[in-house]
């Protein structure tokens, strides 16, 4: 069985009032914690902690709950027909249980998105460039199109799976607002981030591609029977292909990052 419209509608509208909650509390919290001597060593970034900060608590949120489902997800699907991994209904019983997680998390990676990428502009370009823009805008196009078409389930697993990078990301800017951006644990999740994105980002999402390529023939089937228009198609499959070339533009520079020791510069990166 397959989650109903008002499901998928109930996830994104409780979401966007979590992240919210979530938001305020995390805004009131940083403002006292910042007071307190030993939580963040320089004063210089008092006011970022409690701007920035409470967008970085709910992407790690969203990082955990949604990686964790992406590795179940992908672990439920990997072995599903080819069919059941691009298109749905109908679903086999044995697997309906992870699609009907995808559409859930699918629902709850929009509202993350749409949630984050308003405060992106809000603050922009403090929280992220034109490249955040993108990524989020993009991804959220993806999300549209995938979830109300009911197709690519099984990308969609191995996609979300790359959040799980962020997590390390997330914990790397709040060493460094904190004043312990020159730490050895610091450099552990500079590490960890790096391979981290590079098995997630790098390796999962462009074998994920490739096995789309393969799958080309039933992929043109979905689109000839009238599923979905082609041009929606090719839209979420160039999006997705663009996803793998910019995650390896990424990943140049995060193995850079990571291979240096931290720098006058590094303390100042966002």
């Amino acid at each position: 069985m397959v989650a109903t419209r008002e499901e998928v509608l109930g996830v994104f509208f409780a979401s966007i009032i979590g992240f919210s909650i979530t938001f305020q509390l995390s805004t009131s919290i940083l403002k006292r914690l910042v007071q307190k001597d030993g939580f963040a060593l320089e004063p210089k970034h008092h006011h970022t902690l409690v701007s920035h900060g409470p967008s970085y608590v709910c992407s790690m949120i969203h990082c955990v709950i949604n990686g964790y489902c992406g590795i179940v997800q992908l672990i439920g699907l990997r072995d599903a027909p080819s069919q059941v991994k691009l298109v749905f209904p109908p679903v086999p019983e044995e697997v309906a249980l992870y699609i009907r997680g995808v559409e859930l998390s699918n629902a709850f990676f929009f509202a993350f998105l749409a949630f984050d990428l308003f405060h992106v502009l809000r603050l922009y370009p403090k929280l992220g460039g034109i490249d955040t823009v993108a990524h989020h805008s993009v991804f959220l196009t993806c999300s549209i199109i995938n979830g109300g078409y009911q197709i690519l389930p099984y990308p969609f697993s191995w996609l979300i799976i790359g959040e799980l990078s962020t997590i390390f990301l997330n914990i790397r800017w709040a060493l460094i607002k904190t004043g312990r951006g020159n730490t050895i644990f610091f450099q552990g999740v500079q590490y960890a981030f790096a391979l981290t994105f590079f098995i997630t980002r790098v390796v999962i999402y462009l074998y994920g591609v490739f096995e789309l390529f393969q799958r080309r023939e039933t992929l043109f089937e979905i689109v000839s029977t009238g599923r979905v228009p082609g041009i929606f198609m090719g839209i979420t499959l160039s999006f997705v292909a663009a996803g793998s070339l910019l995650n390896a533009i990424w990943f140049q520079k995060i193995a850079a990052m990571a291979m240096l020791k931290q720098t006058k510069k590094d303390t100042k990166a966002t």
